[in-house]
C-alpha cells in the first residue's frame, strides 16, 4: 500500500521542483494572502497562504497556471477526507461514491483534476474530475493506482501503480516507468517538454529523487538530508 503514514520533507521538494522547472526543462469566499519569502538553497520563493471561509483544514496539493487550486480537505461533517477544487474563487468538495478517502494531487489548465480514492476494501484507485463528474481510473494490470500529475501539453496522466506482488512502479500515459535497478519507482509529474520528476527506492531502502529527461535518460539527484527522509512527493509548482 502507498506510504500514507510516513512523514516527508514537502517544503524542500516544493522548492526543489521550482528549481527544476527553470533549470532542467526549459461558492465560499476564498482569500490568497499573507505572502512570505523563504530562502532555500540560495534562492527565494514566495509562498502564499490560502484560506477558505468556514473551512478549518485545507491541503493544497496542485495549482494551474491561472491560480486555481486543488487538494483535499475534510467532509462537511468532518468524518472523512474529501477532495476539493478552488476555481475562480469557488470552493467545491468532491467525494467518490462509497469511498473512505478522496484526494486530488493534480490540476490541469483545462480544469481537470485528478488524484486517487480509497474504496470500501481499503484499496486505492485513480480518480479524474472532468466537468464536475468523477471517473475511476485504473492503470492496466494494477491492483492499486495513484495519480499525481496531468500534462497540459498532452493530457497524459502520471502516477504510480501496484501489481499483485505488491511492487510499486511509475506510469506516464500507458507507459510503465522504472528507475534502473530500483526496488520501487514513483512517477509524479511530466512537464510540457516530456521531462519527468519522481522518486525511487534503492536496494537499501533509501528514497532518492530523480529526473527523467524527455529522451528517457534517468538522473538520480543527491539532495541534502536525503538519508533522513522517508519518502518524496514531487508535485507541480
Amino acid at each position: 500500500m502507498q506510504n500514507k503514514n510516513k512523514s516527508g520533507y514537502f517544503i524542500f521538494i516544493f522548492t526543489f521542483l521550482m528549481c527544476l522547472n527553470s533549470l532542467f526543462f526549459g461558492n465560499s469566499a476564498a482569500q490568497v494572502n499573507d505572502p512570505s519569502v523563504v530562502a532555500t538553497g540560495g534562492s527565494n520563493y514566495t509562498i502564499d497562504s490560502i484560506r477558505v471561509e468556514g473551512v478549518e483544514f485545507l491541503a493544497v496539493t496542485a495549482s494551474s497556471d491561472h491560480e486555481d487550486y486543488a487538494g483535499y480537505t475534510l467532509s462537511a461533517d468532518g468524518e472523512k477526507t474529501v477532495a476539493f477544487t478552488l476555481i475562480d474563487g469557488e470552493f467545491k468538495r468532491y467525494e467518490f461514491e462509497n469511498s473512505q478517502d478522496t484526494r486530488f494531487y493534480a490540476l490541469g489548465n483545462d480544469l481537470r483534476a485528478a488524484g486517487h480514492y480509497q474504496d470500501s476494501d481499503g484499496l486505492y484507485h485513480g480518480v479524474i474530475m472532468e466537468n464536475g463528474e468523477l471517473q475511476r481510473y485504473d492503470f492496466p494490470g494494477a491492483v492499486q493506482t495513484f495519480i499525481y500529475g496531468i500534462s497540459d501539453a498532452t493530457g497524459v496522466l502520471t502516477g504510480n501503480w501496484i501489481d499483485e506482488a505488491g511492487v510499486h512502479r511509475g506510469f506516464s500515459g500507458d507507459e510503465t516507468v522504472e528507475f534502473p535497478g530500483a526496488r520501487e519507482t514513483h512517477a509524479h509529474f511530466v512537464n510540457a517538454s516530456g521531462g519527468m520528476v519522481g522518486s525511487y527506492v534503492d536496494a537499501g531502502g533509501v528514497y532518492h529523487a530523480y529526473v527523467r529527461t524527455p529522451g528517457g535518460r534517468f538522473i538520480s539527484l543527491d539532495l541534502p538530508r536525503a538519508g533522513e527522509l522517508e519518502y518524496f512527493i514531487c508535485a507541480r509548482h
